[in-house]
């Protein structure tokens, strides 16, 4: 799809030296760097729950560290 952005002049700029760097196109440096924060790559892990200890179990904290491994 084609579309017409107002991009300010300095960015713009520094994009056209980044393509001409890469040797890309604008589309190709640009897309994966909206993906993102669009968030249609953005996969959501689910976070795990620590275990905790009491304080001063360092044999329970030695244990679990080995086990996890």
């Amino acid at each position: 799809m084609k579309t017409i952005l107002n991009i300010d002049d300095d960015v713009m700029a520094e994009l056209q030296r980044e393509v001409a760097r890469q040797g890309r196109t604008m589309s190709e440096l640009l897309e994966p760097a909206l993906r993102p924060l669009l968030g249609s790559n953005r996969r959501r892990k689910k976070i795990v729950a620590l275990q905790t200890f009491r304080s001063g179990d360092r044999a329970a904290v030695y244990h679990a560290t080995e086990t996890a491994s």
